[in-house]
């Protein structure tokens, strides 16, 4: 699960789950976009208002809670109706979820800050005591910058009882790590972001471009954003694609069906582009 040199975002509308009305279904739902980015390795899922239908609430929970690690779910989450079925989603099993006991030095863990010391320790021993998922917090060394409640990645620097952390930036990890979850209330000023970012921004439609293993590699820069629309709105629909856009691309050539789904949609796409991916 190496990390790739080439980067991916998604852009998904927070009406996502629009034609679905059972909750469950909705969670499950979500839940296949989650295992969607981990497989392809996306590094963030921004989730766009359609001002029509916004589930951006639910969507975003339950994507926060795949990504987290299994022995930080409780205390980052509680109990939260709008979570009430993320029993019935696959595990996303990345590397951020190490829950082995055993550890060794230089290994990478996802944290949650439990206290901050007390002030004649800052600067001594350790600065906080951070749940890596073992039995006893380990102690997060010089005094960092931390909150408690705070999720953060570290690196273990002793694994001697208390285990010795360092806090690292997630960027530093050598594989990896999960996707970031976000809304955004403008689209456009998203697109306008990225763009500045060096970000190349891609649409899926059923109009666009046919993707083939031959031309592929044509719409792959380091970074890449992909648009996806609605269950029954393309991104033309929300944005004006001549304008904002720098491919409309279809991953789905000769599809069957009257309709793709957003998250079939979503597969496809990241499958297909994943082939020439550095």
């Amino acid at each position: 699960m190496e990390k790739a040199t080439q980067e991916f975002k998604i852009l998904i509308p927070s009406s996502l789950t629009a034609e679905k009305g059972d909750q469950k279904v909705k969670t499950i739902k979500i839940g296949s976009v989650a295992r969607a980015a981990s497989i392809y390795r996306v590094e963030g899922i921004s989730i766009y208002i359609d001002p029509d239908h916004d589930e951006s609430d639910l969507i975003g929970k339950v994507l926060k809670y795949a990504e987290a690690p299994p022995y930080l779910k409780k205390t980052l989450f509680g109990i939260d109706k709008k979570l009430k079925y993320v029993g019935a989603i696959p595990p996303l099993q990345i590397p951020s979820h190490n829950v082995t006991k055993d550890i060794s030095v230089g290994e990478y863990r996802e944290g949650l800050v439990l206290e901050r010391s007390s002030e004649e320790k800052v600067g001594s021993d350790y600065c906080a005591r951070v749940d890596i998922g073992l039995d006893e917090p380990a102690l997060l060394v010089e005094n960092e910058e931390v909150s408690e409640e705070e999720r953060i990645t570290v690196r273990t620097i002793s694994c001697e009882s208390p285990v010795k952390v360092r806090k690292v930036n997630k960027s530093d990890v050598p594989y990896y790590w999960g996707y970031d979850t976000t809304v955004c209330k403008n689209l456009e000023k998203k697109i306008s972001d990225l763009r500045d970012e060096g970000w190349s921004i891609i649409s899926t439609s059923r109009y666009g471009e046919k993707v083939s293993t031959e031309n592929v590699d044509t719409y792959l820069s380091d970074k890449v954003a992909l648009i996806f629309g609605s269950p029954d709105k393309g991104v033309d629909a929300f944005i004006d694609q001549d304008q904002l856009v720098d491919d409309s691309i279809n991953t789905v050539v000769k599809q069957g069906t009257k309709t793709v789904r957003t998250e079939e949609a979503i597969y496809s796409t990241l499958a297909i582009l994943n082939l020439e991916r550095r």
